[in-house]
């Protein structure tokens, strides 16, 4: 779009140069024509910013800027758009002055973006703009004394394309795309935006951003209760300039630096008790909250905002104490409305009446992953007039696990009489108190750590990482495919986690002196690879009584794979180069040439893969020596190779019947009859540190996505499969699987047009979005990149939202299992 529109413009701009020569009607045309286009420009822009989130393709460009400079340049360049509509507009700025990690451009957008809203709608009353910080985090509010909004109306306010007010007139903006944008960057630097006003009564856009770093709250009262360094932005001699009063009195900040603070201008009020108790509630007015030392937020688009009634819930449901796994993730309940909320269900005490009341149980299902579910009733209760509870408004989605409660039918409505002890969190009030958090564990020959991710509260979360780490165990599926180097005897001395300087302090108790400098460096790096997930974390300390204990951190194998396609066409078999050439695999692609694979699961050193044939053979392939076949049973689905060299293989219709073959070929029974509950297995694939095995089965007819810990003799040998963990129920057959990381799995499931793919974290919620037709294989690359190969020999990427064709004739498609350690 933007080719033909940058020609239309200069076309545009030519007509309206000359526009002196025209008569006024077409004068009119051309000046109008002009505005047009820039005003679609400035459309495409804002589209194109919101493609880049949707892709996952934005990126910060940090470098150190003082929020409250930043502020006082905007607030300059916009003085004469706010002399226009009369609005006075003033600075606040109590802190704020120190440099902060951050994006310039995008943090003065946020600023730009908020001050013209309050320009545009404030209704030529004072405008105040407040800039605040603290040792985690500064904070940027912007206040107007328009007439506000109504409460659904700032339900919508980061609605894409929503304006409050279509019909009024606009001097800037217009594309209905500014705030959406603005909540976009804001969460790019792991903080929020929100906006809080009140309808023809002095209102208040609130928007606390809070940062990802930060560890404390929004202060605890509004920064207009603080000393203020503030100044008023008045008219000067000049009508494109502004000037600061200098009407001052003297303070001394933190830093040592005398500053002057005028009193507060006659027209803004001071706050009274209300205001300072709302203040408290909302934490800071319409604030860009961004923490000092800012990482790139993962990519992906900007979360959805919560509801101003999901914030009420948030703030009365009691704070969690202790981890919770995605097998017990709570979510909500939806009314019949379908509208999500949080819920507490109590018993009911009854006093007796002359009313009989039958109850009838019923089930309400709650995901194992943060995602909507409902409550459903089926039959009335046998006394009163016949009726039935309100109809569900959605079918309980995959991976629901019941949660049973009993109705009861009482003047012709029902009610809830018996319901577990708990609360139930909806999706967004859920992943807004609880984040995820991987705990790394190693695997047993201490060369990979494992990830094992669970579900915190955001706040303080360095703690509970840390107790659970040294103090837990890891979850029961995995307990018997990992080890901790934390012995049993060593506990946290101190139930907290201060961070000083990004450095996370863990107090210890136990035998530490007696134990050896090997374990001491494992035990650092647990916790290294922990915590780092964990906003403001940089780096971990040990101490024992107070003394920093004497660690580092161990170099482990890496679980990074090559990022291109793996494949066998007519010109070979090996990693896709330029222009479409084959790079090939010293030895192996030699012997690929010699047989017919039809699937290649290729070891992480590159010396050997595990192959099956279009004779549906099971073999090992290696760079030397001679090819092996291994498994010649009926039926065998595509084979898997641990990063030991054991290669795995299963029949699609006897899944009891796994196998692991070791180098010399030797079959290796998995004792306990593997997937005895099983009918069918489609697909089967190890993770790359040999620890997990994900698997898409037919359980009682319905697939499913489960993944086993792998347990292993004292020499590395299978024995056996853990306990299953569920993670999905697929809507439709199985087709394929694979690991898109360390801790996320990829499925495409369905036929024809109804094909999905799906990413689902193990321990986490799960995505889905629609698949070419006639995809048959997946692959992941190092991240979460997605490759399919369809039926026809097309290659496709992900971009976005959408498929892309990266290759065609494409006959076999191979994952890896890592690659060889460099130098």
């Amino acid at each position: 779009m933007r080719t033909p529109l940058t020609t239309i413009r200069l076309a545009a701009d030519m007509l309206n140069d000359r526009r002196d020569d025209f008569d006024p009607a077409t004068a009119r045309s051309a000046e109008r024509c002009t505005r047009r286009c820039s005003a679609s420009s400035s459309l495409l822009t804002d589209l194109l910013e919101i493609s880049r989130y949707d892709a996952g393709s934005v990126e910060l460009e940090l470098e150190p800027t003082s929020l409250a400079h930043l502020a006082e340049d905007v607030i300059s360049s916009m003085s004469q758009l706010a002399e226009q509509d009369g609005s006075d507009v003033r600075l606040v700025a109590p802190g704020g002055y120190s440099p902060v990690e951050m994006d310039p451009r995008r943090i003065r957008r946020i600023v730009r973006n908020l001050l013209g809203n309050a320009i545009e709608h404030g209704e030529g009353r004072p405008i105040v703009v407040t800039v605040d910080s603290n040792q985690q985090a500064v904070a940027l509010a912007v206040r107007d004394y328009g007439m506000g909004m109504t409460e659904a109306d700032a339900e919508r306010v980061f609605d894409r394309f929503w304006r409050a007010d279509p019909s009024r007139k606009r001097t800037i903006g217009g594309t209905g795309l500014g705030l959406s944008i603005a909540l976009g960057d804001a969460t790019l630097h792991r903080g929020t935006l929100s906006v809080w006003s009140s309808w023809a009564a002095a209102p208040t856009s609130c928007s606390p951003c809070r940062a990802g770093r930060a560890r404390s709250r929004a202060p605890r009262r509004s920064p207009s209760t603080r000393g203020t360094t503030a100044g008023r932005w008045t008219s000067s001699d000049s009508p494109s300039r502004s000037r600061c009063t200098t009407s001052t009195r003297p303070r001394r900040t933190p830093s040592g630096e005398v500053r002057h603070d005028p009193p507060a201008p006659a027209a803004h009020r001071d706050p009274g008790p209300a205001d300072r108790r709302r203040a408290r509630r909302l934490g800071v007015c319409r604030a860009a909250r961004l923490g000092p030392r800012v990482r790139r937020a993962a990519p992906g688009p900007p979360p959805r905002r919560t509801s101003p009634s999901s914030r009420r819930s948030r703030r009365t449901a009691p704070r969690p104490s202790r981890s919770c796994r995605a097998s017990s993730t709570p979510v909500s309940a939806r009314t019949a409305t379908g509208r999500s909320r949080s819920c507490i269900w109590r018993r009911r005490s009854r006093a007796s009446g002359s009313r009989a009341r039958t109850p009838r149980s019923t089930t309400a299902r709650r995901a194992s992953t943060p995602s909507p579910t409902t409550a459903r009733s089926r039959s009335p209760s046998r006394s009163g007039p016949r009726s039935t509870p309100p109809a569900p408004t959605s079918r309980p989605r995959a991976g629901a696990s019941p949660l049973k409660f009993s109705l009861d039918q009482v003047d012709g409505e029902w009610r809830i009489s018996a319901a577990p002890n708990g609360i139930v969190l909806g999706a967004d009030q859920f992943t807004s108190v609880f984040h995820q958090y991987p705990l790394m564990y190693f695997d047993p020959a201490w060369r990979y750590l494992v990830p094992d991710v669970r579900w915190f509260p955001s706040s303080n979360a360095a703690t509970r990482v840390a107790q659970t780490l040294i103090d837990g165990k890891p979850s029961p599926w995995l307990s018997q495919s990992v080890v901790s180097a934390f012995p049993d005897n060593v506990s946290m001395n101190v139930p907290s986690v201060p961070i000083q300087g990004g450095v996370a302090q863990v107090e210890l108790s136990g035998p530490l002196l007696a134990l050896e400098s090997a374990t001491l460096d494992r035990m650092q790096t647990q916790l290294q690879r922990s915590l780092a997930s964990v906003g403001g974390v940089t780096d971990v300390s040990m101490t024992y009584g107070g003394t920093p204990l004497e660690a580092q951190g161990v170099s482990t194998a890496s679980t990074r794979i090559d990022t291109r396609a793996l494949v066998r066409t007519d010109k070979g078999f090996g990693f896709i180069a330029a222009q479409d050439k084959i790079e090939p695999i010293p030895g192996i692609t030699e012997a690929m040439s010699t047989i017919n694979p039809v699937a290649v699961d290729l070891a992480p050193d590159y010396t050997v893969a595990a192959v099956r044939t279009r004779s549906g053979v099971v073999a090992r392939v290696p760079s030397h020596g001679p090819i092996v076949s291994l498994d010649q049973r009926t039926g065998l689905i595509n084979p898997t190779i641990d990063p030991r060299g054991y290669i795995w293989s299963v029949p699609r219709d006897s899944p009891d019947e796994l196998l692991a073959y070791d180098s010399a070929g030797k079959a290796i029974e998995i004792a306990g009859g593997a997937w005895s509950n099983a009918s069918q297995v489609t697909s089967m694939t190890l993770s790359r540190d040999g620890t997990r095995l994900a698997a898409i089965l037919t359980v009682g007819g319905q697939p499913v996505v489960e993944v086993f810990g792998i347990v292993r003799d004292a020499d590395g040998r299978p024995k056996s499969l853990g306990d299953a963990t569920p993670v999905a129920k697929l809507p439709a057959a199985g087709i394929d699987l694979a690991w898109l990381d360390d801790s996320t799995l990829g499925v495409i499931a369905g036929s024809g047009a109804s094909t999905v793919e799906i990413r689902q974290v193990v321990g986490g919620p799960g995505s889905s979005m629609s698949a070419p037709e006639g995809v048959t294989a997946i692959s992941g690359t190092t991240g979460t990149t997605v490759r399919l190969l369809g039926r026809d020999g097309t290659l496709y990427a992900q971009r976005g939202s959408n498929w892309e064709q990266a290759g065609a004739g494409i006959r076999v498609l191979g994952d890896a299992q890592g690659m060889p350690a460099q130098g």
